[in-house]
């Protein structure tokens, strides 16, 4: 018995000394990003409003002008890239701390279709070329238990990735499509289907959104994630390039905070959100 003890004490220390390795790798990580982030800030900044003047004093229709407007354009949109990255690590190392509050599923997602089709163009990212709402549809249907349903949840978030996924929907469809929301309760969850008829998603990214963040146990015991991490190679192991989704993967990160999901279905056209009711 006092060998064994003795393992079993040899053991957890070891297993102490590995989280706390691990604990300050993600805190270097994360440290590193911020401190980039924060670098890159000011000189962007700068190029912003250069480029914009720029724009302004040259000649109406001129190349100047087009060239400042790219500028400022490409500026904008590593601009907005930053911010993504920097929610998303805070998402994956559990450094985003959820606001949470009664949150009216039903209500969220009436004001998220609102704003889509009361508004005559959708900008996907910052810098984009805004796309006319004229071609497109919502159609929102919610069976009589979501109407009801209520949920502690961070609203601000979930409605992000409500604007995100209806917005991935237009943004690839920039002809027009029509777009289905469907939201009920089954198996004590709420699942919010979004789907269209537009080109669909790439099995590539379908494979991508479903296996990111998901867990399981390796053949040793210990608790692995399986998927794409932000630290990942560019490859995975069958070769084949990862997409870059950073806006998914922020939806994904976001959905599983809650306790919830987000997968694609396999007519790779619909998109389930799905949250544990009584969280």
């Amino acid at each position: 018995l006092s060998e064994l003890i003795g393992s079993l004490n040899k053991t957890s220390d070891m297993l102490s000394e590995q989280k706390q390795s691990l604990a300050k790798r993600d805190d270097l990580r994360m440290e590193w990003i911020r401190g980039v982030s924060h670098d890159i800030r000011t000189p962007l900044s700068m190029v912003i409003g250069y480029a914009e003047e720029l724009e302004e004093d040259a000649e109406e229709g001129s190349d100047e002008q087009s060239a400042a407007g790219y500028i400022k354009e490409s500026a904008l949109k590593i601009s907005e890239l930053i911010d993504d990255l920097n929610l998303l690590s805070k998402l994956e190392y559990n450094r985003q701390p959820l606001r949470l509050s009664p949150c009216y599923p039903a209500g969220l997602l009436r004001e998220t279709v609102a704003d889509f089709m009361n508004s005559e163009s959708f900008v996907a990212a910052q810098g984009a070329e805004p796309i006319s709402m004229d071609g497109f549809d919502i159609e929102l249907l919610l069976l009589p238990e979501f109407e009801k349903l209520s949920i502690e949840a961070d609203c601000g978030l979930l409605k992000r990735v409500l604007r995100n996924l209806i917005g991935n929907s237009i943004k690839h469809n920039p002809k027009g499509c029509s777009i289905a929301v469907f939201a009920h309760c089954a198996e004590g969850r709420a699942i919010i289907d979004i789907s269209d008829d537009g080109s669909g998603i790439p099995k590539r990214v379908a494979e991508c959104i479903n296996s990111y963040g998901s867990e399981l146990v390796s053949e040793e015991g210990e608790r692995a994630e399986e998927g794409h991490t932000m630290d990942e190679a560019a490859e995975d192991g069958s070769g084949a390039p990862i997409p870059h989704i950073m806006g998914m993967r922020i939806a994904k990160r976001i959905m599983l905070s809650h306790g919830g999901n987000m997968t694609v279905k396999p007519d790779l056209r619909t998109i389930s959100l799905i949250l544990p009711l009584g969280r």
